[in-house]
C-alpha cells in the first residue's frame, strides 16, 4: 500500500498534519497480496490457462470466460480444476468470477480447506462482506489456522464488527504468535481504535519477540506517544529511526515527541543529521534538524540564549528548495524573519505556508502579528479572525492528540 503523507510539524505547541493521497485503509497493513489465494496442482491444459493469463491481463473477460469453458472441456469440470480458474481469476482482480468458480468447486467438495479459504478471500475482495464472513466462519469450525483468522477479522473490521475482529486477530497471534504481521495487524487494530493501553502491552510483547522489527518499534513509539509518555516514545523512535535510516516516519514522530519538552538532545539533532545524509533528497531532514535547533539551545554551536539564525535560515532554505510547497518551512522560516525584523521578508514566507495550506491557524496568527508590526491594523484583524475561525473548528473536532495520533498510524503504512 503506497501512501504519501506531507506535514507533521510541530507549531507552537501542536502538531500541523495533513494527509494528501490518502483513501482509506484496511486495518491490517499487510500488502493486498499478502492473504493469497491458496492453489493446488493443475490438471493438463497448460497452454489453455496461459491463454486465460493472457486474455485476462488484457482485460478481455468475454474471452476469458470462453478460454475457461475450454478448459473445463478439456479437463473435467471437476473441484481442482475450478479451483485453478478461481485462482488465475483472482490473481488479475477479477474476484466476483474467482468466486463463482470457488463455489462451484466448494459444492463439488464440501469441506476443503483449500476452497473455502479462497472463496472466502475472493468474497471479501468482492466487497460481498456478509457471505465471506459466513464461509468463513464455517470454514474455521472445522479447520482453525491463523491465516483464516486474519481474514476473518479484516472482513469483521470492514463490516463494522470491532469486536469481532479484534477477538479474531488475538486469535491469529496466539495460532501463530512466531508470525509479526499478525502481531501487527492486532496492535494497529488496537491503536485504529484508540486502545492504546492494549496496543501497548501487545507492541512491548511484541518487539520482545522481534526485537529488529522497524514497524513494530514505530507503532510502539507511536503508541507511547499516544498516551503521553515522551521520553518512552522517543527511545522507541530513536531504535526505529536506526533500523531504517532513510524512512522519514519515525523522524515526523519523533520530531512531535520532543514538541515543547526539551527532549531534542545530541542523540535525537544526530539522526536528523543522519537523514539528511542518507536521503539527501527529503526536505525533512533540513527542516527536523532545524527545529532541533530551535527547541533546544543546549545544541547551539555557541553558548547562547539566541538561535544561530543564519544556520536556521540555511536548513529551512534548504528543506524550501526541496519542496517549494512544504508550508511549515516557509511558516518557520516567516516567524524567524519576523524575530529578526525582517518584516517584508517575513510576510512573504508567511505567506507562501498558507498558501500551502489555507488553514494554517499559526500562520494566520504570525501574520497577524507582522502586520500589526507594519501598521497594518485591519490586515492584522482580518488574519486574526481567521486563526479565531481555525481555532474554534478544532475545538469542535475530536481531541486533537487522538486526531495526531490517528493520522501518524497511516505512517505505519508507507
Amino acid at each position: 500500500m503506497t501512501r504519501f503523507f506531507r506535514f507533521a510539524a510541530p507549531i507552537t505547541g501542536t502538531i500541523a498534519l495533513a494527509a494528501l493521497a490518502s483513501p482509506a485503509s484496511r486495518a491490517h497493513l499487510l500488502e493486498p497480496q499478502s492473504l493469497l489465494f491458496l492453489q493446488a496442482a493443475s490438471p493438463s491444459g497448460e497452454h489453455l490457462l496461459k491463454m486465460l493469463g493472457q486474455a485476462l491481463e488484457s482485460k478481455s473477460r468475454a474471452d476469458a470466460e470462453v478460454i475457461a469453458r475450454r478448459y473445463l472441456a478439456a479437463v473435467g469440470d471437476g473441484p481442482k480444476a475450478r479451483l485453478v480458474l478461481g485462482v488465475t481469476f483472482a490473481q488479475q482482480r477479477f474476484y466476483a468470477d474467482a468466486a463463482a468458480h470457488f463455489a462451484r468447486a466448494r459444492r463439488q467438495a464440501p469441506g476443503n480447506y483449500v476452497i473455502d479459504f479462497n472463496l472466502g478471500l475472493a468474497l471479501f475482495r468482492s466487497e460481498r462482506l456478509q457471505e465471506a464472513a459466513a464461509v468463513l466462519e464455517q470454514t474455521a469450525a472445522y479447520e482453525d489456522r491463523p491465516e483464516l483468522r486474519h481474514l476473518l477479522a479484516d472482513v469483521y473490521e470492514e463490516s463494522g464488527r470491532h469486536i469481532d475482529a479484534l477477538r479474531e486477530y488475538e486469535k491469529a497471534v496466539r495460532l501463530a504468535p512466531g508470525n509479526e504481521a499478525y502481531w501487527f495487524a492486532l496492535s494497529y487494530e488496537l491503536l485504529k481504535h484508540r486502545t492504546y493501553d492494549g496496543a501497548s502491552a501487545t507492541l512491548e510483547s511484541a518487539v520482545r519477540t522481534f526485537p529488529r522489527s522497524f514497524r513494530l518499534r514505530l507503532a510502539l513509539g507511536l503508541t507511547y506517544f499516544a498516551r503521553r509518555q515522551y521520553d518512552s516514545a522517543v527511545e522507541s523512535l530513536i531504535v526505529a529511526s536506526d533500523l531504517e535510516p532513510a524512512a522519514v516516519g519515525p523522524y515526523r514522530i519523533l520530531a512531535a515527541a520532543c514538541s515543547n519538552r526539551s527532549r531534542w538532545g545530541p542523540a535525537v539533532l544526530d539522526r536528523f543529521r543522519r537523514l539528511m545524509e542518507v536521503d539527501p533528497s527529503t526536505p525533512w531532514g533540513p527542516y527536523l534538524q532545524a527545529l532541533a535547533l530551535e527547541g533546544d539551545s543546549s545544541l547551539r554551536s555557541a553558548p547562547s540564549d539566541t538561535p544561530p539564525f543564519d544556520r536556521l535560515e540555511e536548513l529551512y532554505r534548504m528543506s524550501i528548495a526541496l519542496d517549494p510547497g512544504f508550508a511549515e518551512a516557509h511558516y518557520r522560516l516567516g516567524r524567524l524573519y519576523r524575530k529578526q525584523g525582517r518584516l517584508s521578508d517575513a510576510t512573504d514566507e508567511l505567506e507562501a505556508a498558507i498558501q500551502g495550506r489555507n488553514e494554517f491557524a499559526e500562520a494566520h496568527y504570525e501574520l497577524a502579528r507582522v502586520h500589526l508590526q507594519l501598521g497594518r491594523k485591519v490586515r492584522a484583524e482580518e488574519e486574526l479572525q481567521k486563526h479565531r475561525e481555525l481555532i474554534e473548528v478544532e475545538r469542535e473536532q475530536s481531541e486533537q492528540q487522538a486526531e495526531q495520533v490517528q493520522q501518524f498510524i497511516l505512517l505505519l503504512e508507507d
